[in-house]
């Protein structure tokens, strides 16, 4: 995968998350900026975070419906259809 341009923001984040890579808000930011970048590598790398986040916070709901927006539509009929 190719990098994503790193601006400003998403530094100052990704220093949060290297600081403490437990911190679920850090974590919860890059994830939204990874994923309002609106390119394919930057929703995976949203999810991948966010799956991270859900290890650290597991009960936060804000984070599964993340997950939902972030997937891409066909991802999520796929889902739908294995739930029933």
């Amino acid at each position: 995968m190719s990098p994503l341009p790193p601006g400003p923001h998403f530094l100052g984040i990704q220093e949060a998350v290297d600081l403490d890579p437990r911190n679920p808000l850090a974590r919860y930011e890059k994830a939204g900026v990874l994923a309002a970048s609106n390119t394919d590598v930057g929703v995976v790398r949203a999810i991948a975070e966010l799956e991270a986040l859900m290890s650290i916070a597991p009960g936060e709901a804000s984070v599964y419906f993340q997950v939902r927006m972030a997937l891409p539509p066909i991802r999520k009929a796929t889902i739908y259809a294995k739930c029933g």
